[in-house]
């Protein structure tokens, strides 16, 4: 989850100390606010890096992640930051699995739907940050799915 919520300005600071305290509570990971300013890529690799090691130690664990990483503004969906897929992938070869959510607000109400369950394995004849974008766009194509057409991003990416 996130840790600061920078858009408070001056109150970011007390936000960080609030959500960290959270993420203890609850068992989440903390990662720096996406994208990450330059002063914060090492801590968002250690959070990445934290996730996995998890992910293999308990692999009954979930995992729950937006690969967009930050919002649209609109709530549409967005393309992941690079290194989204990759890091999919890695937590599917520690024996997870995605399930899909689409998660939207409409007519003032939440509405969640789920997908199936699917494993991913990239094609082996893709280059890493061919691979990368694979896997980012294959999730984000699922969890598409189940949104209405209008939230499915930009000129329909995700079809």
């Amino acid at each position: 989850m996130t840790d600061t919520l920078n858009y408070l300005g001056r109150l970011a600071p007390l936000s960080q100390w609030v959500l960290r305290r959270i993420a203890w509570t609850y068992n989440a990971f903390p990662m720096p606010p996406m994208p990450p300013a330059p002063q914060d890529r090492q801590a968002c690799a250690a959070t990445v890096r934290h996730v996995i090691a998890f992910a293999r130690q308990q692999p009954a664990a979930r995992v729950c992640l937006a690969p967009e990483g930050r919002d649209s503004g609109d709530g549409s969906l967005i393309a992941p930051p690079s290194g989204a897929g990759r890091f999919i992938l890695q937590l599917c070869r520690a024996g997870m699995a995605v399930l899909p959510a689409g998660v939207c607000k409409d007519g003032g109400a939440w509405h969640v739907r789920f997908g199936s369950t699917f494993n991913l394995s990239a094609p082996g004849d893709l280059s890493t940050d061919e691979r990368d974008g694979w896997a980012a766009h294959r999730v984000m194509g699922a969890i598409a799915d189940l949104l209405p057409r209008r939230l499915r991003g930009a000129n329909q990416v995700f079809p």
